[in-house]
């Protein structure tokens, strides 16, 4: 081999490496904006909210034409669904974080679950009105503040030989069943 074959060589392992060191530099920057774009969630914070006043939201706006609170006395509504009263709060296996709640009211079709089609209407969405131009920021976070104030987490003792569901305890298949 001659010193040009090999002097080529080098530059052109060098140039694949100064290459990929280029595309991975650009595929960072490209992520880094992505989570720095103006419509992404991390860093949204609302204020904290007051529980009192978000019972009254919550009353005044109608909810309770659907909704009750576990543990909470409200006014009855003036004509209950025929599907019954959807209950809110109480003990859940999953904690409904401040995002999904607020998500719930201001785009209750998103966290659906199709298959219950007592919550959706015949085109699949949710039958809960839109509140957006009825409701204030202020009615919005006291009203989330309220409710998270009735969700407790349950997490369930961990038995390996039961598995939890949330229709209850069922026993592990043992291997091969």
């Amino acid at each position: 081999m001659n010193e040009r074959s090999k002097s080529s060589k080098k530059e052109k392992a060098l140039r694949v490496v100064v290459t990929v060191l280029i595309l991975g530099v650009l595929l960072y920057i490209v992520q880094l904006l992505y989570l720095l774009r103006a419509d992404s969630p991390r860093g949204f914070v609302l204020p904290e909210g007051n529980i009192a006043a978000g019972k009254a939201a919550f009353v005044e706006l109608g909810c309770i034409q659907c909704h009750t609170v576990r543990d909470i006395s409200l006014p009855s509504p003036e004509k209950a669904p025929a599907e019954g009263l959807i209950e809110l709060g109480g003990t859940q296996r999953l904690a409904k974080t401040y995002g999904q709640l607020v998500t719930s009211i201001m785009h209750p079709s998103a966290e659906l679950h199709h298959a219950e089609g007592r919550y959706t209407d015949s085109n699949g969405a949710s039958r809960m009105p839109n509140y957006q131009s009825q409701m204030t920021v202020e009615q919005l976070v006291d009203i989330v503040r309220f409710l998270q104030e009735h969700y407790n987490v349950f997490v369930p003792d961990y038995d390996p030989g039961y598995y939890y569901t949330p229709y209850g305890y069922y026993p592990t298949p043992l291997p091969g069943q």
